[in-house]
């Protein structure tokens, strides 16, 4: 049997190719992935296989829901990050991203959780907290969320911090 990729680019089966979906759909119809007679002899280090990207460490990669094109891995990201320019969702996270740096918002609230703990007991406002250390008033609120620091357990920590604040004055 002979399968449908015989006489295409061989170029097409390269992870992250422009000829990628000509694969996937060549991929789709053949009859060899079904028979699983499909594939190298050898483990298949970033290529499409059956229908299924590998990346270059032979790690099976997730196609991306918009454009369909492979995606690669990404430290945080379960399924990968789409990363071409014509993929819609590619452009809207690069925007988002550009705009983040222009405005200098750094990316780790979590770097800064003492910092917000000790400004939240210092009763200054979220937004203020956001500005000063250069995070998104979301990431401090989630901080806050983790730390305890909101409705009531927020009331008493500052009730506390307050009582341990003037102790100390007056020793």
């Amino acid at each position: 049997m002979i399968g449908l990729c015989v006489g295409q680019p061989s170029t097409y089966w390269n992870t992250f190719n422009a000829g990628n979906l000509r694969a996937f759909e060549l991929c789709a119809v053949c009859p060899l992935p079904a028979a699983g007679e499909c594939g190298p002899q050898l483990e298949p280090l970033g290529l499409i296989v059956a229908g299924i990207a590998y990346d270059d460490k032979g790690v099976a990669l997730a196609r991306c829901p918009k454009c369909h094109y492979p995606m690669p891995r990404r430290k945080g990201y379960r399924n990968g990050v789409c990363g071409r320019a014509a993929c819609p969702d590619g452009a809207k996270r690069r925007k988002r991203q550009q705009a983040r740096a222009k405005a200098g918002i750094r990316h780790k609230p979590s770097m800064f959780r003492e910092q917000i703990r000790e400004l939240t007991l210092a009763r200054v406002r979220r937004a203020d907290i956001a500005e000063q250390l250069r995070l998104t008033p979301r990431g401090v609120r989630e901080i806050q969320y983790q730390l305890g620091l909101t409705g009531e357990k927020l009331a008493r920590a500052l009730a506390e911090h307050q009582e341990s604040t003037t102790s100390r004055k007056a020793a």
